[in-house]
């Protein structure tokens, strides 16, 4: 069997959703190892520069309801929000994602990071777990926004089409090159991602608010589920988001651009500007249990200048 076999007998097995999560966790691993051939995981060479692979998953425009009530003020009071349509990434974006713009020649160039304190520029990953198909973490929201202006430059520069996941045919659709601003998703933005248009509080439902609404350790990477580390992306099929996206509520928190402020959320009351020390992070991690994986679940903030083996980030897309 040739290393290329291997690689798509393991693909077939974690995507397949059969094995324990432990074991998809050590193919996963394996799968690093030998080379995770999945589309939107690795990276390509594009007019002679290596990208990131992006898969993009579609969040078509409209009202959501956002925020829940009696669990925790900070996520109160709930409340209907329009966003325009975007587009997610379908994984979180990889250790080795990350380490192509770590790696370009132009990583130093002074546009990925200019307003931003000197001693927050240029600064290099601390991956604890250094497995090419696994979640980046170790990195600051200045590290992740200065990772979306170079791909933002670089994209636009290629005029790459977008490989887009479709829901209906769960297959990839080619969508023509359009202009866009790759950014770190809003809060707004992720947990639409989640909760889709009916209001659950997990990906794949809703369920009793004291059992956590029916947190599943069978569908996202947290505490309960008994890994310990972070794993190869998108091992928790079951746990897709209503769009398709995966570890929408596990493996790693996410950094949003979001600066901690209260609700209603306002996008264009300043919070999603650049200033401030704090930005929220959303999402459940390997490290959390399950309070923290619901959709509408959000702490105080953590420091913008803080690396944690328990926080990467997805990247959005808005066209035009």
């Amino acid at each position: 069997m040739t290393p290329s076999d291997t690689a798509q007998t393991y693909i077939s097995l974690i995507e397949s959703g059969s094995l324990s999560p432990i074991e998809r966790a050590e193919i996963g691993r394996k799968l690093s190892e030998i080379g995770d051939l999945r589309a939107g995981v690795g990276i390509i060479t594009t007019n002679r520069i290596i990208l990131p692979d992006v898969a993009w998953c579609h969040i078509p425009a409209g009202e959501f309801m956002m925020g829940f009530e009696g669990i925790d003020e900070l996520e109160e009071p709930t409340h209907n929000l329009y966003l325009p349509d975007f587009y997610m990434s379908r994984y979180l974006v990889t250790y080795a994602q990350y380490c192509a713009f770590e790696n370009a020649p132009d990583f130093n160039d002074a546009r990925w990071w200019d307003d931003f304190s000197d001693d927050q520029k240029y600064q290099k990953i601390d991956q604890p777990f250094t497995y090419d198909n696994h979640p980046c973490e170790g990195v600051t929201w200045y590290m992740a926004t200065a990772f979306c202006r170079w791909l933002t430059h670089h994209w636009n520069e290629s005029q790459m089409p977008m490989m887009v996941w479709d829901i209906d045919t769960q297959s990839y659709q080619e969508k023509a090159y359009h202009p866009m601003k790759i950014l770190l998703p809003s809060e707004a933005e992720y947990e639409k991602m989640v909760r889709g248009i009916d209001g659950r509080m997990l990906p794949y439902g809703n369920a009793d608010i004291d059992n956590h609404f029916g947190f599943d350790p069978n569908k996202a990477n947290t505490s309960e589920t008994g890994i310990g580390m972070t794993t190869a992306v998108g091992l928790f099929p079951d746990g897709a988001s209503p769009y398709g996206v995966l570890d929408a509520c596990g493996n790693v928190e996410i950094w949003t651009r979001s600066q901690p402020r209260g609700y209603p959320y306002q996008p264009d009351d300043g919070r999603e500007n650049l200033g401030g020390n704090k930005r929220i992070t959303r999402g459940g991690s390997w490290k959390g249990d399950a309070s923290y994986a619901h959709a509408s679940h959000r702490g105080d903030g953590i420091q913008a200048t803080s690396k944690h083996s328990w926080v990467g980030f997805f990247i959005v897309a808005h066209i035009g």
